[in-house]
């Protein structure tokens, strides 16, 4: 996610899958194929987000705090994962 310090989630597991404000992203790994996209007419995009307060001291919870949202949208707005 822009902005962010990569020592705050990254692992050396940790693959980046970032939104990049598009309506729908597929990424493979290990040759599974997983698509998210905006479901619905609510909202106009996929966005990265996080719960800062949860990768910040004294939680360092990495990884976990991690998210996707639906951008500009409201309580209707959702994402599927194909």
């Amino acid at each position: 996610m822009s902005g962010r310090d990569d020592a705050e989630t990254n692992d050396s597991n940790y693959l980046a899958w970032v939104a990049d404000n598009a309506v729908s992203i597929t990424k493979i790994i290990n040759g599974v194929t997983f698509t998210f996209r905006k479901a619905g007419s609510k909202g106009s995009a996929l966005r990265a987000d996080r719960y800062k307060a949860g990768v910040q001291a004294p939680n360092y919870a990495r990884l976990i705090c991690d998210g996707m949202v639906v951008e500009v949208g409201n309580a209707e707005q959702r994402l599927s994962l194909l």
